[in-house]
């Protein structure tokens, strides 16, 4: 079974955790008109960037879903 290592930020690391009953939580890439070749229920590892790089919790993938850039903008 494949899985993924993408890096996230510190501070939406810390954001997720403080979270009570999350059960998921949504990632993006900026590339993301590639294909993401995961099958659900692969293993998901989140590192975090420098300079802690280290595994900092890990999950599942549900589903991918490719959106327009506009859609991220807040």
């Amino acid at each position: 079974m494949r899985g993924c290592l993408p890096t996230t930020d510190r501070d939406w690391f810390d954001f997720l955790s403080k979270q009570s009953g999350l059960e998921e939580a949504n990632f993006w890439q900026p590339s993301g008109s590639r294909g993401f070749s995961l099958d659900p229920g692969s293993p998901v590892f989140f590192k975090l960037k420098a300079p802690v790089t280290k595994i900092a919790g890990f999950g599942s993938l549900s589903r991918h879903t490719v959106l327009p850039h506009r859609l991220a903008k807040a």
